[in-house]
């Protein structure tokens, strides 16, 4: 769920999770960033975000 849909319980929760460094976390993570992709109006700063995220992303891997 989005942040902003979870009940107070699930944000505590949500907030012990992100103490740890699982690759679910930093895929939930890298999710809810990805939202800020739509938000662009220019396709230049959606490319340049876009690159970023992606740079971001597949640096996890590793």
């Amino acid at each position: 769920m989005r942040r902003g849909n979870l009940t107070d319980q699930q944000t505590v929760k949500l907030s012990e999770l992100l103490k740890y460094n699982l690759p679910s976390v930093r895929g939930y993570l890298l999710r809810e960033d990805f939202q800020r992709f739509w938000e662009y109006r220019s396709p230049a700063w959606a490319k340049k975000f876009l690159e970023e995220w992606c740079r971001r992303a597949l640096g996890w891997q590793s």
